[in-house]
């Protein structure tokens, strides 16, 4: 157990909105509890109503919402009024409702939250979990932020999230990883057309922004005037300096609805199913992920070829199924083979050794007549399952069982009582278990006849002749 315990990376693993909630709560129920030691998760939403569900699996969540309206929060932080649409609707809206598809609704919750200090919540976790390792290594932090880029809430706070942990955990070595639900996955359970719509605005807002940040790691231009909350940018007057980590993302993973081959797996379940395969992989099969962080480490020299936009990760899933029921198969085939090979066969044997010894023996004495070949299978067969011959096979026992009409004097006194009953039923003998269950079947269709529902039915479905003469009563 010490050996395991040493391959465990402290792991924070964050869901954002109603999306990223269910992948967290999916994780969570397919997580080992050996695993959940190391690793501590968050959901961060305004919708009260999915936080309720995250509740209720013991997860713990950060509301970032207040029962207050938009107007009330720009009120209260009119520092936030500088870059918040002005539009009468939306400050009316009230965040414990959520964000309502509006990204803009979403950063404001986030800052007013922020200001309330509930983001505590993700150092703490952090600070927790790495006092459950114990490590005395400083290795690499595993943190991934899971959601949708359609909603308000994943695409509102998508982006400055990850410079917010950064900045909380204060964890130079810290990966940031994402993984984020695309339009075409959402889209089928949105229930209007301008929601449908509105999903891939949010998507195209959030993947804009987002190229925008890893651009200007390199100081591209027209990304000078980049500007959002924890997000620290080094002058570009000497970037050999620059210890800042420019970007939101290490790695990032979106989850589209058709490959290459216009194929998919299903519905909006099979996909978050599959995010929560790929959340798993990435940070809690230690075991099988080795050589995939060492190869994530390993792209520094594909980064600098393509300025550090190289930031996009693909992956796939796969299911080892056990072949259970071809192998009962030939398991089954393997064994009736071997019984047919050291049993039924040798039965045949016996039978063709003797007739053909007859043969020789009426080749030297004209007088013996041919035997029988049926008679002869019984005969053998008789003289392999009598006790009284010697010890007889499990196999033979079990076929005279089956098969043969067995005196009373052979009853097991041992048996179980029906099976004694049913020898005194046939008197001096027991039929074989075939003529059983036909007397068993025919008496139970006879009893079935004899009742007064069935009688009944039986005269409501006579027919009366005499109202077939009647065309009306016909």
């Amino acid at each position: 157990m010490a050996d395991k315990h040493a391959t465990r990376v402290p792991t924070l693993l964050i869901g954002i909105g109603g999306i990223g909630g269910r992948i967290v709560r999916t994780v969570n129920y397919q997580l080992k509890d050996y695993d959940k030691q190391f690793v501590r998760m968050l959901v961060l939403d305004t919708n009260t109503n999915d936080l309720e569900k995250v509740r209720g699996d013991n997860i713990p969540f950060i509301q970032t919402s207040e029962n207050m309206t938009v107007g009330e929060y720009l009120t209260q932080n009119t520092q936030f009024k500088k870059w918040f649409p002005v539009n009468p609707l939306i400050n009316a809206k009230n965040l414990k409702n959520g964000a309502g598809q509006i990204r803009s609704v979403s950063r404001l919750g986030a800052l007013a939250s922020e200001g309330q200090h509930r983001f505590d919540a993700i150092k703490n976790a952090f600070d927790e979990v790495r006092r459950n390792v114990g490590d005395s290594l400083d290795r690499a932090v595993r943190i991934m932020i899971v959601g949708s880029v359609c909603g308000g809430t994943g695409s509102g706070m998508g982006i400055q999230l990850p410079f917010l942990v950064r900045d909380l955990i204060r964890s130079p070595h810290a990966i940031v990883r994402g993984l984020f639900i695309m339009p075409d996955i959402v889209e089928e359970v949105q229930d209007t057309d301008k929601k449908k719509s509105a999903v891939y605005v949010n998507g195209y807002a959030f993947l804009r922004e987002l190229n925008a940040f890893n651009r200007a790691q390199t100081f591209q231009r027209g990304t000078e005037k980049l500007n959002i909350e924890h997000y620290h940018r080094e002058s570009n007057d000497r970037p050999e300096d620059s210890t800042a980590n420019q970007i939101p993302y290490d790695f990032l993973f979106l989850v589209e609805k058709d490959n290459v081959h216009d194929e998919n797996i299903g519905g909006f379940d099979a996909y978050i199913g599959k995010a929560a395969e790929i959340v798993r992989a990435q940070l809690f099969a230690s075991d099988m992920t080795s050589d995939l962080h060492s190869s994530e480490d390993n792209l520094i020299v594909s980064s600098v070829e393509r300025n550090g936009m190289n930031r996009y990760c693909g992956a796939g899933i796969s299911r080892a199924i056990y072949p259970e029921k071809e192998n009962l198969r030939y398991c089954t085939l393997r064994y009736s083979e071997s019984i047919l090979q050291g049993y039924w066969l040798r039965i045949d044997r016996i039978v063709d050794k003797n007739l053909e010894q007859h043969k020789r023996q009426m080749a030297a004495n004209t007088t013996l007549l041919p035997k029988n070949p049926q008679q002869e299978y019984i005969s053998v067969f008789d003289k392999l399952t009598d006790p009284n011959e010697g010890e007889v096979p499990l196999e033979f026992g079990l076929l005279r069982r089956e098969l043969l009409i067995l005196p009373k004097s052979e009853i097991d006194t041992d048996a179980p009582e029906e099976e004694q009953e049913d020898a005194d039923f046939y008197d001096e003998e027991i039929k074989n278990r075939a003529q059983m269950l036909f007397y068993a079947i025919r008496g139970y269709l006879e009893n079935a006849y004899d009742t007064n529902e069935l009688e009944s039915f039986k005269n409501a479905s006579v027919i009366d002749n005499s109202r077939l003469n009647n065309v009306q009563d016909a």
